[in-house]
C-alpha cells in the first residue's frame, strides 16, 4: 500500500476520489473532493490517498488550521474507506505524518456509525498508541428517518405538535418549491443572515452569501443536493432548507425561517417536503443530521433537539471523536484559551 499527501488535486486524481467515494454506502460531502473548495477561512486542506495496486482504497481531507501559536489538524467524517484494514494502516500514517511535522494534536471523528466495525478500529489503533477520547458533546449523533415505510405512516410517526403545524402549514397560502435562480438564492441568504442575527449570532454577512452561492453551484453541477425553499403568495421567499445526496442518504444541512413570521410553520414544511422528495428520489434514510445528548435547556442546542426529534426517527450514534496528541503541555494550553475566548464572548 503507497500513502501520499498533496494540497493539489489533478483532474484524474479528482476523478478516481470521486468514483471511489460513489462506490461507498456510507459517505458525507465533507470528503467529496470539490466540497472542499467552499468556504473560507484560517484552514488549508490536505488530500491524503492510500492506493493498492494503483486503487483508491481510503481517502481523506484533512483540515489543517493555525491559531496563533497552535497548529493542529482534524478529519471531519473520515476517512473513507471499503475494508477496515485499510483505515487502520492510513490512520497510522496520518498519525506519523502530523507528529513529525509539529502539530500539537489531530482529531478524527470516524464517519460510519458506532458497532463491531467501529469497535475493532478503535482496538486496533489503540493498540500501537494512546488515542484519547471524550465523553462530552464534542461526540456526533443524528436522528435518521426510515424512508421505507409509506408517506402516511412515516407522518403518522410525527409528534402531535409537528401534525397540527404541518396541517395549519398546508392550510395557509405558503407553498414550497426547489430554488431556481441567483435572486431567489440572494432572499434566501439575506433571511438566514436576519434568523442569525435574531438568535444573537455573529453574522459574516458577505461570508455567508459567497458560501450559498459557491454552495447552488457545486450542488447543481455535481447533483449532489438541492435548495427548497418556501414561499408566501406574493411569491416572497419565508426560509428554506438545503438538503444533501449522501450515498443512500437524504441529510438536513442548513435551514432558515424569517424570525418575523413565527406564527408559520416554515421549516415543519420544507423538511417534510424534503422527506417526501428523497423517499420518491429512492433513498433509503433522512438524516436530520446532529442530535446534541449533553446539552440543557439552557442551550439553544436543547430546542433545536425538540423540533428535530418532533419528526420521528431513530438516534444514530457515531464513535467519538479520537484525539492524537502530540504536546500535551501545549494542547491543555490551547484547550484553555479556547474556554477563556468563549467566556468573554
Amino acid at each position: 500500500m503507497t500513502f501520499h499527501f498533496t494540497y493539489e488535486l489533478s483532474p484524474e486524481q479528482k476523478e478516481d476520489i470521486r468514483s471511489f467515494y460513489d462506490s461507498l454506502d456510507w459517505v458525507t460531502l465533507e470528503q467529496y473532493p470539490d466540497f472542499a473548495a467552499l468556504g473560507k477561512g484560517n484552514f488549508t486542506h490536505c488530500f491524503f490517498m492510500a492506493r493498492e495496486e494503483k486503487a483508491i482504497v481510503c481517502w481523506a481531507i484533512i483540515t489543517e488550521r493555525k491559531a496563533r501559536i497552535f497548529r493542529f489538524a482534524h478529519i471531519q467524517f473520515g476517512p473513507l474507506f471499503r475494508d477496515p484494514e485499510d483505515l487502520i494502516a492510513s490512520l497510522q500514517q496520518i498519525d506519523r505524518h502530523y507528529r513529525e511535522k509539529g502539530d500539537i494534536f489531530l482529531t478524527v471523528q470516524l464517519a460510519l456509525p458506532t458497532g463491531a466495525t467501529a469497535d475493532y478500529i478503535e482496538y486496533k489503533l489503540n493498540r500501537d498508541r494512546k488515542i484519547r477520547s471524550y465523553f462530552d458533546r464534542e461526540n456526533w449523533s443524528s436522528l435518521v428517518l426510515s424512508l421505507q415505510p409509506a408517506e402516511e405512516e412515516i407522518r403518522r410517526n410525527f409528534s402531535k405538535g409537528h401534525k397540527s403545524d404541518l396541517k395549519k402549514a398546508e392550510k395557509s397560502e405558503i407553498s414550497i418549491t426547489s430554488l431556481s435562480n441567483f435572486e431567489e438564492l440572494e432572499a434566501f441568504c439575506r433571511v438566514f443572515n436576519k434568523m442569525n442575527r435574531e438568535r444573537g449570532l455573529a453574522v459574516d454577512e458577505e461570508g455567508n452569501h459567497a458560501f450559498f452561492r459557491d454552495l447552488y453551484g457545486f450542488l447543481q453541477e455535481q447533483r449532489k443536493g438541492d435548495f427548497h425553499l418556501v414561499k408566501d403568495r406574493t411569491g416572497q421567499v419565508l426560509g428554506g432548507i438545503v438538503i444533501l445526496y449522501q450515498g443512500h442518504t437524504v441529510r438536513y444541512f442548513k435551514g432558515a425561517s424569517d424570525p418575523a413570521q413565527r406564527q408559520l410553520p416554515i421549516l415543519h414544511l420544507a423538511i417534510w417536503e424534503g422527506i417526501k422528495k428523497a423517499k420518491a428520489l429512492g433513498f433509503r434514510h433522512f438524516d436530520l443530521w446532529g442530535y446534541n445528548h449533553f446539552v440543557t435547556e439552557k442551550d439553544q442546542v436543547f430546542f433545536i433537539n425538540r423540533f428535530k426529534k418532533g419528526f420521528g426517527g431513530e438516534y444514530l450514534f457515531y464513535p467519538k471523536k479520537m484525539y492524537f496528541i502530540y504536546r500535551p503541555m501545549m494542547h491543555r494550553l490551547y484547550k484553555w484559551s479556547v474556554k477563556l475566548y468563549q467566556r468573554i464572548r
